[in-house]
């Protein structure tokens, strides 16, 4: 089973959402080479991040990191927006906290694999 990287669930949001490539790329700010086929297994910097949840408002973060859940917010959540730098740095530290549990997680299924593999 081929566990979807982070860069292929924003692909599969900008395609459900209509959105080219460079559209997202020039609205988020984020360099050309992103996207490239080659990083798609590449880590998403802690900026990007939250460069990306600043602009697409509908975007579950859970499901962005993790694949779990629904990829759009529900309308009580995608009313909060972020308008201040507190936010943004209140958002950063959410996105940690959710990248260490991620990490977590999948410490918890390697180590699963390993065992069912003796």
């Amino acid at each position: 089973m081929k566990i979807a990287s982070t860069k292929e669930r924003i692909l599969q949001y900008i395609e459900y959402k209509h959105i080219s490539r460079p559209t997202f790329l020039k609205k988020t700010g984020i360099k050309r080479g992103f996207l490239d086929a080659d990083k798609l297994n590449q880590a998403v910097s802690d900026d990007h991040f939250a460069k990306i949840i600043a602009i697409f408002h509908d975007l579950s973060i859970e499901w962005l990191l993790t694949g779990d859940g629904n990829m759009l917010k529900s309308s009580q959540q995608e009313s909060l927006s972020i308008t201040n730098t507190d936010n943004v740095t209140a958002l950063i530290s959410i996105l940690n906290d959710t990248l260490k549990e991620k990490d977590r997680q999948i410490d918890r299924l390697l180590s699963i694999i390993e065992k069912m593999n003796k």
